[in-house]
């Protein structure tokens, strides 16, 4: 007699049948185990989603309580206290999600604001560290940064900062990081190259208040 595919769909079926009546603890742990890894993946994911949500709550808050110091010029201290807590909770909660840079950008501005220079620093560099280059603000933390270094004397970090901020992808205004960078370089000695500095400011940004002060500075 022949065989037809009916037939041998049924021959497959009890074959299968036999083998998991054999197998069946083993099927079963196995699914228990693939149910077991998406309850972790799926709770790991939602621990995660927490986190980034009381980062941006704490990023938020810190936010508010600094924006209350700079409203006062940044005399009310405690406003900046507060704020501090904050965006060390914000980093702290955020891990490597997106508050997180902003949250150590913050913290960096604010213990800079509270004259914690040396910690400023460590926050500064850190956060330049992994910035992108995309944002303003990691443009700004360069040029912050610089400024700190060139307070406490390594005026060899501070320029070569500035020369990244003048730089052609620098979302950074220009003319400022040009007049900084020909502070830092008057300070060292080289007053040809703090001129050059000056003199660009005054050639290529002649509308700005920068040109006003580079004009006032070349002819000092």
């Amino acid at each position: 007699m022949a065989v037809t595919k009916k037939d041998d769909f049924l021959e497959t079926a009890f074959d299968l049948g036999q083998w998991f009546e054999t197998h069946w603890r083993s099927v079963l742990r196995g699914a228990g185990i693939f149910v077991l890894a998406a309850v972790v993946i799926a709770a790991v994911f939602g621990w995660r989603q927490q986190r980034v949500k009381q980062a941006t709550r704490a990023l938020e808050s810190g936010t508010a309580a600094f924006n209350r110091s700079a409203a006062s010029q940044f005399s009310d201290i405690d406003a900046l206290a507060d704020a501090l807590v904050f965006f060390e909770k914000a980093e702290a909660k955020a891990g490597g999600s997106a508050p997180g840079p902003l949250a150590t950008y913050y913290r960096g501005v604010t213990l800079h604001r509270l004259g914690r220079a040396d910690e400023a620093t460590e926050a500064l560099e850190r956060f330049v560290g992994q910035a992108s280059g995309e944002s303003p603000l990691d443009w700004a933390g360069r040029a912050l940064l610089a400024q700190l270094h060139a307070d406490a004397g390594d005026s060899a970090r501070a320029i070569a900062l500035l020369e990244e901020v003048i730089g052609e992808d620098s979302a950074y205004p220009v003319e400022q990081a040009l007049l900084q960078l020909g502070l830092v370089q008057q300070s060292t000695g080289d007053a040809a190259a703090a001129r050059r500095s000056w003199q660009r400011i005054v050639d290529e940004y002649a509308a700005t208040s920068s040109a006003r002060q580079a004009r006032e500075l070349l002819g000092s």
